[in-house]
Formats: structure tokens, C-alpha cells, sequence
């Protein structure tokens, strides 16, 4: 599986998985890699934008603030989402999603 594949991938299962996150072991086990790898995918997805939450100890894991994933929801039945999600450049935020067609990415009134 490509990079841009995998991230892609791993974005979906943290969104699946709610507010109940996955742990690095369950995540690795479903890309097939290792833990390593998915630590630094996941600091890849937040290094450009996502807003992913990290929990130690037993029930810990890794998961999507709730309002990025009520947000997501919104959007992510489009592939132009998916394409710029995997092109934002490391270390910029998701900023202008508009350039990619994404009007229904805005932020809600009041946010």
C-alpha cells in the first residue's frame, strides 16, 4: 500500500472509530506495518492540520476530535477532500480548502 494510500486509509478507521479511538497495536495490525510506522503516520496526519487526540495507558489509543469528525462527515464523500487532505504540505494548516472545490468544508458560525 502506498504512503498516500495508508494515510488515506488511516484517516477512514479513525473517523470509524468514534470516540473510542484505535489503539497503535489494532491500527498496526490493519495496515500490516508496524507500530513505528502508524506513530509516524499519525504525527504526519498532524503535522498537516488534523485535529487527532492521543490517550496513554489501558483504553488509550488514537482517534478525531468530535467536531472534526462531525465536519468530515460532511465532506468526505468527496475525493477532492481525500486529494487534499493527503496534499496538504507538512506543517500547514488546512487552510484553504476552497482551492479544491470544497465549499461545504467551512467553518461553522460562531467557530
Amino acid at each position: 500500500m502506498k504512503r498516500s494510500e495508508r494515510l488515506q486509509s488511516l484517516t477512514e478507521s479513525l473517523r470509524r472509530a468514534g470516540s473510542r479511538g484505535r489503539t497503535a497495536q489494532q491500527l498496526a495490525d490493519g495496515f500490516e506495518v508496524t507500530i513505528r510506522t502508524i506513530k509516524r503516520e499519525i504525527s504526519a496526519l498532524e503535522a498537516g492540520g488534523l485535529p487527532v487526540w492521543a490517550r496513554t495507558g489501558p483504553g488509550g489509543g488514537y482517534g478525531l476530535t468530535e467536531m472534526f469528525r462531525s465536519r468530515i462527515r460532511r465532506v468526505l464523500r468527496s475525493s477532492k477532500c481525500l486529494t487534499y487532505l493527503i496534499q496538504c504540505p507538512v506543517g500547514k494548516p488546512l487552510s484553504s480548502p476552497a482551492a479544491y472545490g470544497l465549499t461545504s468544508a467551512r467553518q461553522p458560525n460562531g467557530a
